[in-house]
């Protein structure tokens, strides 16, 4: 739906602006249609969820950041 509203209304280059953010689906759908995107949200995991939708992590840096963490000490007397 995002997309062919998009396609309908814009063109090539035009800004969008998602002034809720709740969503990561027009960001997404406007960036591959060649549109500029604005997304005004302050919750964190929202902000995560568009970045992970937009970019991704490799294999390799998904990997890394779960030996990381796999590393990590936990429990009582953890430093």
């Amino acid at each position: 739906m995002a997309a062919h509203f998009i396609q309908t209304h814009t063109q090539p280059g035009d800004l969008i602006l998602d002034p809720f953010g709740q969503a990561p689906a027009v960001a997404v759908e406007a960036l591959s249609l060649e549109r500029r995107v604005v997304v005004a949200n302050a919750n964190p995991i929202l902000r995560l969820a568009l970045s992970l939708a937009i970019r991704p992590p490799s294999l390799s840096e998904l990997r890394a950041a779960l030996t990381q963490l796999g590393d990590t000490p936990v429990g009582p007397g953890a430093a």
